[in-house]
């Protein structure tokens, strides 16, 4: 059996053979450009950089100097979303957290109100047309 809609199997058989125990060849795999020039995005910019690959931030590759940069830097970046998440929300902002405090409990409180007006309503309605 084999799929329907796909590409039939090459024979198993047709490829050279290899010695019990012996990994399949690797691929090929070429190396990246000495003179290449790529886009990053930094933590915290507005806009990416152009940096080349050789020199990414003018100084030697690898080192504490770079583990302890991301530290900080993530660190900051931390900071910055937790300074925004403490700032006066506003209006919208204010109902918003005011309805995600509200518990299942109270939302169905709420909906039941809700009903009890929309009930008295039509009562009141039904009255003056005199049904």
């Amino acid at each position: 059996m084999g799929c329907l809609c796909g590409k039939p199997d090459p024979d198993a058989f047709n490829s050279p053979g290899r010695v019990l125990g012996s990994a399949p060849p690797q691929p090929r795999t070429s190396a990246v450009p000495k003179n290449y020039t790529g886009t990053t995005q930094r933590l915290g910019n507005s806009s990416p950089d152009t940096k080349t690959a050789s020199e990414p931030s003018g100084r030697p590759a690898g080192g504490a100097s770079d583990a302890n940069e991301a530290r900080r830097r993530a660190a900051e970046a931390a900071e910055r979303r937790a300074n925004a998440a403490s700032r006066t929300p506003g209006k919208l902002g204010a109902q918003l957290a005011a309805q995600r405090k509200k518990t299942t409990n109270d939302h169905l409180k709420d909906a039941s109100q809700q009903a009890l007006r929309e009930r008295e309503l039509d009562a009141n309605t039904a009255s003056l047309r005199h049904d």
